[in-house]
């Protein structure tokens, strides 16, 4: 089949068997809506080469997702599904948890933690064998990235709500498998509650951290962090002070401590 040419029923066949089959990891098996999506688009590319669909078992698959997807409501703040990671320089496939349509900023992956991971995948020098926090760290993805590619001592992932908490702590366990495989220590990776505006009135030597119903972070792995990172971890500008006032505290509580911060802008 050259390029451009109508995709015929053998290839057709083939996609449908791809999109039926199991997932490597069935934590992370696509859902429904996202299958359907995938079926529509394959479909519109054959009709724009001239084609048609020719498929039994594309077809009877499309209309078995149809009915599934019309069951979920996909404006539930509650309905969530996992997004991947890949890299050809870590082993294996990260899954995180998400909830798109949750009101937690939290419960969402956003551009900058992306690229930050890529940045950090191109220099893992930046982290090896240092201690890592990375705060505003929302679904958890940029933090195994970074511990599973540069070898960190340890990495602390902090965020606020107990909801996105709850979930991060999740997408660490999840991820304990790949974790290994990358050659990582799982217990190495910890997730804490971290309050910025509680830093605040704090002296360098002793930060003021809030317990939290899911994970407390120890006051100790904070101030000997030596490396902290965050990917478009604040969208409020009312708590941008807090944010700067706890990075200086921080940084401060360690001689040559680094931040390195990854954020998205709006060009008008």
């Amino acid at each position: 089949m050259h390029a451009g040419s109508p995709i015929d029923e053998a290839g057709q066949d083939a996609f449908a068997e791809l999109l039926a089959a199991p997932a490597a990891n069935p934590t992370f098996t696509p859902t429904d809506q996202y299958r359907l999506k995938l079926c529509k688009l394959f479909v519109s590319t054959v009709e724009r080469q001239g084609g048609d669909l020719c498929s039994d078992s594309l077809s009877e698959l499309m209309m078995g997702l149809v009915s599934s997807a019309s069951k979920v409501d996909p404006d539930d703040p509650d309905l969530t599904c996992y997004q991947s990671f890949t890299s050809p320089a870590l082993r294996g496939t990260l899954g995180c948890r998400v909830a798109l349509r949750h009101n937690d900023v939290g419960m969402r992956m956003w551009e900058a933690g992306y690229l930050l991971a890529d940045f950090i995948i191109r220099y893992p020098e930046l982290v090896r064998g240092r201690r890592v926090v990375e705060l505003g760290a929302g679904c958890g993805l940029t933090g195994l990235v970074a511990a599973a590619i540069g070898g960190c001592e340890s990495m602390l992932l902090t965020d606020y709500t107990d909801v996105t908490l709850a979930n991060m702590k999740h997408n660490v366990e999840v991820n304990n498998g790949w974790l290994r495989a990358c050659g990582v220590d799982p217990a190495k990776v910890q997730v804490g509650f971290l309050d910025w505006g509680h830093v605040l009135a704090a002296p360098p030597s002793a930060p003021s951290v809030s317990p939290s119903s899911t994970s407390a972070t120890s006051i100790a792995g904070l101030l000997s962090a030596d490396v902290l990172i965050a990917g478009d971890c604040v969208y409020d500008r009312s708590v941008i002070p807090a944010l700067v006032f706890t990075v200086r505290r921080l940084l401060e509580a360690v001689n040559g401590a680094v931040a390195y911060f990854a954020t998205t802008m709006t060009l008008q």
